[in-house]
Parts: C-alpha cells; structure tokens; sequence
C-alpha cells in the first residue's frame, strides 16, 4: 500500500482473490485447494487492511466510533449473507465460484466512483513478527489460532454440506446466528 496507494492496492487485492476464485473451478486438486485457500485468505485480510487504514485516516476522534461501527455491522451483515447463500448454492458449481467472483468485483465500484480523495499513504512499517512475538507470545498465540480455527466458523457451512449432511438443516440458524449475534452486538458499541 505503501509504493501503490489505498486504491491501488484494494483494487490489486481484489483482482488476485477473485483471480483465485476462479481458479477453483480450473484445479481440482485438494492440495492446491489449500494453497488457493491460503492465498484468498491473504487477499482478504489484505483487503480488510486497506478498508481500516483508509477509514481510520478519514475519521476523526468524535466521529471515528459511529464510523467503525458502522462498518463493522455491514462486515458482519456480508458475513451473514454469505452464509446464507450457501444454503441455496451448489458447493462445486461454477454457478456458485462465478457468482462469487461477480461479488468481488462489484467491491471495487465504490472505489472507482467516489469522489472522495484517498488518504495520504503514510510510510510503510516493517512487518516484525518475532518482535511481537516477544513482547507478547500470548497475543501472538492468539492471533495464530483464530487463524486457523477462525475457518471453521466462517466456513463450516460449506465443509458440512460438502461431508453429504441435507443442505436445509438447523446448522445453518446456527452460523446465521453467530452471524447476526455478532452484528447486533456491535450495533450497541
């Protein structure tokens, strides 16, 4: 973000995730099912990276809570309407992975059509993880395993639909509730 710029960058991120997407369809091999996995899960968090840096530079202290709040509550309402869509999409489809990727590129719209100045990009700082490490192990820890457990949650839908379980079971009212639980809470913050 640092060389390119916040619009750049974010539009970079979502090419190569929708990028990826796509590809779904094209390999069908779980080991590079994996390796796609981990590379969409870099674009997004790449992705989230930019939206945050962008708004916490536009925001000021009086209006900074209202505006991530905001934006945490439609966060987890596109959360919340992912999962249900899984509910009614084919797991291995390509109707399912294009669709998907129709989403991702719709994220750039508001990008390219605001008229708003992207903020100025400040100098980029060296990504250290061993000086977190050892200043705090235990967050570090904790950053570690929300990654890798954090899936499960957010992508459990799918992982059971594709074990053979029916696609119309509670479970579903089960993530949707995290989903909107999570939202509702957020709202009162």
């Amino acid at each position: 973000m640092g060389e390119v710029g916040h619009s750049r960058a974010f539009a970079a991120f979502v090419a190569a995730g929708t990028i990826g997407i796509l590809a779904y369809m094209l390999i069908i091999d779980p080991y590079a099912w994996a390796l796609m996995r981990v590379a969409s899960g870099v674009c997004v968090a790449c992705c989230y990276t930019i939206i945050e840096a962008w708004l916490q530079a536009k925001v000021t202290n009086e209006t900074r809570g209202r505006a991530m709040g905001t934006y945490r509550v439609v966060d987890i309402c596109g959360s919340l309407g992912a999962q249900m869509m899984i509910a009614v999409l084919e797991p291995a489809s390509y109707v399912s992975y294009n669709l998907l990727a129709l989403l991702c590129c719709a994220a750039l719209f508001p990008l390219t059509l605001t008229k708003a100045e992207p903020p100025e990009t400040p100098e980029t700082p060296r990504l250290r993880p061993r000086l977190a490490w050892e200043r705090s192990p235990l967050a570090a820890a904790g950053v570690i395993v929300s990654g890798v457990t954090g899936g499960g949650v957010s992508h459990g839908r799918a992982c059971i639909r594709a074990g053979g379980w029916p696609a119309r079971r509670p479970d579903r009212l089960v993530f949707g509730g995290l989903c909107a639980g999570g939202a509702r809470l957020h709202s009162f913050l």
